[in-house]
């Protein structure tokens, strides 16, 4: 084994001697990012010193969502590096990159309305390039920058058995940064995949990156065992930045023994449990019952229970309509920008002195709500739910979950995004019991639920044209500061000429019992709460459109009994039997 690492530092002394560039190396503070790091130290060690000339980045990324645990770690562990690096005399410098504020998950999440990904779609995964990607490549393109692209090198002589081994060669000077990344063949196979779709072939170590031209990736552990890996860290003990094996091992917990003394049948499977890698305690990617999360619980970290719950509820919020837009942002944009364009010359079918005078271009032309079903992202009332939930978390827990610069941010996003202004001492924390998705399929048709409240589908005539609908809901959100969510449609009554458009919301708490309470919350939250002019207008034209439309569908209902009796009067007649006497009569007899 000890010969296995040897050849690597080898290996990794040819590359810093003969590559002329800038050397970076990705550190998440994980096991093979850490054996990554370890190699590269001790390669390092054995150049003379005077040989040490080209800096050696050291990248971490935060995602400013991983556990508090693993956050503090990979803090702590930077500074050591740093220290360390000193005293060894090492070119090494670290560098910690966040993403942007606009970036951030909370700030996406809760600031803009922005759902979160689901394992299944890989369209709307844009956590990984915000978090990850886009701030890591915001420190390498600054590395580019001044990358220095005249060196003179130093060629260390290797044997031929050395060489065989490490036949493939970075001495491309088309590269500016050669950067080295903690990936392993054996971790799993999807990482195999991954490493393999961008490596110049399966047997090399070197790989294009897939954002860059410049910079040439180097997996220098690409080939060593779960075995090696777990063996050699248990020899050196202190790794030779200063991190002990036991600080390490708390990472990861008992699943970090699991790298090694793997049987058959285990190899080739990631290490420790399946999902029990350090990570994002929100990650949305992984399964609810986040093994990772659990087992931290279980080994003594009990107050993570509460970061379970807060993401367990984000989850189940995502598809549950009661918290979503009716229309997605671009969608309302576009209503806001035809509003009183389109609609020029559609006045109301219910002011009374027009209400006989309806002529059919006028019925064929209003603009009938569109009724598919595509529900946008988080409303703000659910947004400030997860906010003040978050909150408490972040009070039961101990840790810093989110910095007061954020907070700020997310507010001022309500009030550009929704015009919903709250003040930051309006938010107090309070827990969220979320009680089940309520969810519809693609057609708008509900799914299983698995929420015990009743349910109940509250149908409102509004008289007002789409573009007029979905602003007036958004009104009514920013002035209760409370969100109804509706499937639009629309009634219409072609033998009339008449048509308005329809708002069916839905229902469901715990305190709702009657569809009666259910429409007094609806008529409550349209017209009564906070009454503007606008929902005093319209709750007038409700009441007239209300009226028509129970006339007509009675009358509509009359004839249609009168009809109904008609075809059975007929049936009945076409089904009695008639018998011609020798009279020449008919019969029933």
């Amino acid at each position: 084994m000890e010969d296995t690492m040897q050849l690597i530092r080898e290996e990794i002394k040819k590359e810093y001697l003969n590559f002329n560039g800038t050397f970076a190396i990705m550190f998440s503070g994980g096991k093979d990012s850490s054996l990554v790091l370890t190699l590269w130290w001790q390669a390092l060690q054995e150049i003379p010193k005077e040989l040490r000339t080209k800096q050696v980045y050291v990248i971490s990324g935060d995602t400013m969502i991983e556990t508090p645990l693993m956050a503090n770690y990979v803090r702590k562990t930077l500074d050591t590096i740093e220290k360390q690096a000193e005293i060894d005399e090492l070119p090494i410098v670290t560098r910690l990159v966040q993403p942007e504020m606009k970036n951030r998950y909370f700030f996406k999440l809760i600031g803009r309305g922005n759902l979160p990904p689901t394992p299944t779609s890989d369209k709307g995964r844009w956590c990984t390039g915000n978090l990850k990607q886009t701030p890591t490549q915001r420190v390498v393109e600054e590395i580019l920058v001044n990358a220095p692209t005249d060196f003179s090198s130093e060629v260390i002589v290797m044997d031929n058995s050395l060489e065989k081994q490490f036949n493939q060669t970075s001495l491309d000077n088309s590269y500016k940064v050669h950067m080295s990344l903690g990936v392993r063949n054996e971790e799993s196979a999807r990482r195999r995949n991954s490493i393999d779709k961008h490596a110049f072939d399966k047997e090399s170590k070197y790989a294009k990156h897939s954002d860059y031209k410049e910079i040439l990736c180097y997996h220098p552990v690409k080939f060593v065992t779960n075995d090696e890996l777990l063996f050699y860290f248990l020899e050196l003990g202190t790794l030779p930045f200063g991190v002990t094996l036991e600080e390490l091992e708390k990472q990861y917990g008992a699943s970090f023994a699991e790298c090694g003394l793997q049987h058959s049948k285990m190899q080739n499977k990631s290490c420790g449990v399946a999902g029990s890698r350090s990570g994002c305690w929100t990650c949305p990617l992984a399964k609810p019952d986040d093994p990772m999360l659990i087992g931290l619980i279980e080994e003594g970290k009990t107050s993570y229970s509460y970061l379970l719950d807060w993401k367990k509820a984000h989850i189940g919020m995502r598809n549950d309509v009661r918290y979503r837009e009716v229309k997605r942002r671009v969608k309302e944009n576009q209503h806001k920008k035809s509003h009183g364009i389109n609609n020029k010359g559609q006045s109301s079918i219910f002011e009374m002195e027009q209400f006989e005078y309806q002529d059919e271009y006028y019925f064929e032309n209003f603009k009938r709500a569109n009724t598919d079903y595509d529900p946008g992202g988080f409303t703000v009332e659910a947004r400030k739910i997860l906010l003040e939930y978050l909150l408490y978390v972040q009070e039961k827990v101990g840790e810093l979950l989110i910095e007061e610069e954020e907070i700020l941010a997310i507010l001022q996003a309500w009030k550009n995004t929704d015009d919903i202004s709250i003040e930051r001492d309006e938010l107090v924390p309070k827990p969220f019991k979320f009680d089940g998705t309520i969810a519809f399929d693609s057609e708008g048709k509900m799914k299983k639920t698995n929420n015990p409240n009743s349910i109940f589908f509250i149908k409102v005539d509004m008289n007002m044209v789409e573009d007029d609908l979905v602003l007036f809901l958004k009104e009514r959100q920013r002035i209760t500061k409370q969100s109804l969510f509706c499937f639009p449609g629309f009634q219409e009554f072609k033998n009339e000429k008449l048509v308005w458009n329809t708002a069916t919301f839905v229902v469901c708490r715990e305190e709702i019992q009657t569809e009666q309470a259910a429409k007094e919350l609806v008529w409550d939250w349209l017209w009564s709460k906070k009454p503007s002019e606008n929902s005093m207008k319209f709750a007038l034209r409700f009441l007239i459109a209300n009226a028509i439309g129970v006339t007509l569908t009675k009358k509509y209902e009359v004839i249609e009994e009168r009809e109904s009796s008609i075809r059975t009067v007929k049936e009945v007649a076409n089904n009695i039997p008639l018998y011609e006497t020798e009279a020449g009569q008919l019969s029933l007899f």
